[in-house]
């Protein structure tokens, strides 16, 4: 028998200030009086590839690294879409069995045409797959044998470049979807709306089985979807079949972030490959910050991007904040240029005691509060009002408390 039931959690999160005058600092006094947040992963990443991964403790990491074209602004309630990488929100027709543009009333189009243009100060991450020669070629794009058996990570090649973000690496990254090869999740529920995807999947799953069994790179730039189109360096297009409101949504997501062609074909040598070094993990991307340290089974350590655009925390009209309900703490960084932090250690803590004890230790900036101690943190006054512990307020930690929607799903078995 399985129960479901949607429920909301009230969660608190402690959240520290380092001093070593107040308690013991594991960190150096130059790494405390850095702008860097020490903070936690449960479990270790398997795929940082965007188009392959479904898993919140990887999203965690891909959210930073890339940038799907719509986000959401996360202080309005309900949740609203916005663009990320876009200029303006994606342009809609609803077409008919001849691709002709028709009224907007229609119940039921044939089809609906989204259409997205892309802002023109977006760069990514300074990488090697980026670097050209004097003829144009890809400088690392064929590395020998004795230059992949001193590379460690692809930190270890000297040159690194950045190139700016095009309307086709995000049709590219729908092209990788398509072959099966890359097992991503959402494909088949895709295939259904997407014009095209069906039938490209399958041609473009051979090939990429034919290539590969011949040692051969798969460029997907050659190859074309019915429903996906490149229209110029900013803009690009999708026609999905009938009206599905929800694919904005899934625009939101890093399934859709963009891959440039250079790190797919960079990652695809083989010899790259023997040694895991891959978009699983190694990932290229727009966003705040990248990928500098990838030890899954104990730290991860993402650094700004220097690359990276203008972006600026979300803000709120007094309407919007009355309707929300927003604390006025989370509002006091409204407007202010994005990201805060330039570096964020992750360490990989599986059990939440040992997280407990290291974050009053000074080891992590946040933890939060476990059933184990609750009563250390937490105390009750007699009107039944929660706060913080006087022993947790000596040690300078503030408590944040927020409602989560949560769905979980229990089994038994019988």
């Amino acid at each position: 028998m399985k129960l479901r039931s949607k429920v909301v959690f009230f969660m608190m999160m402690l959240t520290a200030v380092l001093e070593a005058s107040l308690w013991n600092s594991p960190y150096s006094a130059e790494e405390t009086r850095s702008n860097t947040l020490f903070t936690v992963f449960t479990s270790p990443p398997k795929h940082l590839d965007p188009v392959r991964s479904y898993n919140a403790n990887e999203w965690a990491f891909l959210g930073q690294i890339y940038e799907p074209p719509l986000q959401y602004n996360y202080l309005k309630r309900p949740y609203v879409l916005e663009p990320l990488t876009l200029t303006q929100m994606p342009q809609m027709e609803y077409l008919d069995e001849n691709m002709s543009t028709i009224d907007t009333e229609v119940k039921n189009p044939a089809y609906t045409r989204y259409r997205f243009t892309i802002r023109d100060d977006i760069y990514y991450q300074s990488h090697p797959a980026f670097v050209k020669d004097v003829k144009g070629r890809l400088q690392y794009g064929t590395l020998t044998a004795e230059q992949i058996s001193s590379i460690g990570s692809v930190d270890a090649l000297p040159q690194k470049v950045s190139r700016k973000l095009l309307a086709g690496d995000y049709v590219y990254a729908i092209k990788r979807m398509a072959v099966r090869q890359n097992h991503s999740p959402i494909l088949d529920v895709m295939a259904q709306y997407i014009v095209g995807l069906g039938s490209f999947s399958q041609m473009i799953t051979q090939i990429a089985k034919q290539k590969q069994h011949n040692g051969e790179k798969l460029d997907l730039r050659s190859y074309t979807i019915d429903g996906v189109k490149v229209l110029d360096n900013k803009t690009f297009e999708i026609i999905i079949r009938g009206k599905y409101p929800q694919f904005l949504y899934w625009m939101s997501m890093n399934f859709f972030a963009p891959i440039p062609w250079e790190a797919d074909l960079f990652y695809q040598q083989p010899g790259l490959r023997a040694k895991n070094i891959s978009l699983d993990t190694s990932p290229v991307g727009t966003g705040s910050y990248y990928l500098a340290e990838n030890n899954p089974n104990q730290r991860m350590v993402l650094k700004r991007n220097d690359h990276f655009h203008e972006a600026h925390y979300p803000s709120l009209t007094e309407a919007e904040q009355k309707r929300s309900a927003v604390s006025a703490e989370l509002l006091e960084d409204a407007g202010k240029r994005l990201p805060f932090i330039d570096k964020v250690v992750y360490t990989l803590e599986k059990e939440s005691i040992p997280l407990w004890n290291k974050f009053l230790q000074g080891y992590y900036d946040a933890s939060g509060i476990g059933s184990e101690a609750f009563d250390q943190a937490v105390q009750i006054g007699a009107s039944g009002d929660m706060g913080l512990s006087d022993a947790m307020k000596a040690k300078g930690i503030r408590m944040h408390s927020t409602v989560q929607p949560s769905i979980f799903y229990m089994a038994f078995n019988m």
